[in-house]
């Protein structure tokens, strides 16, 4: 039996996030009723997650350091939009409810799977970045 690839994990990840990304615009009528700024935000991240699949199936050094690069991204800004109070005049800590915790969120725990994806996404790209630069080292020392 063939070993998952952590490649093909972060590539199904990435996917997961934008099937729960477009779910979060569908229900989520604060988010498109008191700041559609923040919906058109999603769709960049949908946006950016389907360029980082196609990247990382045809140059996949490339696509993992994006991809972690992108990972971390989402988080700070996901975290940010919570501790901000959404930019609707919310409290942080209403926010992050909101957000984390589905309170009177009719997505529920959406964004928390996304933080969480996110962050997964990022520690299994960080995994491969320094697999990939292992592998240079050792093949920079058989050569010379």
């Amino acid at each position: 039996m063939k070993a998952i690839s952590t490649r093909n994990i972060i590539l199904v990840l990435l996917g997961i996030s934008i099937v729960v990304s477009a779910y979060i615009l569908a229900v989520d009528n604060i988010l498109w009723q008191y700041n559609a700024g923040h919906a058109y935000g999603l769709i960049a991240f949908i946006v950016g997650d389907i360029a980082l699949i196609g990247i990382s199936l045809y140059r996949p050094r490339l696509g993992v350091f994006l991809t972690m690069l992108w990972g971390g991204l989402q988080v700070v800004l996901l975290v940010g939009d919570a501790a901000t109070g959404l930019g609707i005049g919310l409290d942080s800590n209403a926010a992050m409810r909101y957000l984390f915790l589905g309170e009177g969120n009719p997505g529920g725990l959406s964004s928390l799977a996304l933080l969480v994806l996110y962050l997964l996404v990022g520690i299994l790209s960080l995994t491969q970045v320094w697999k990939f630069r292992s592998e240079s080292r050792i093949a920079q020392h058989h050569v010379s």
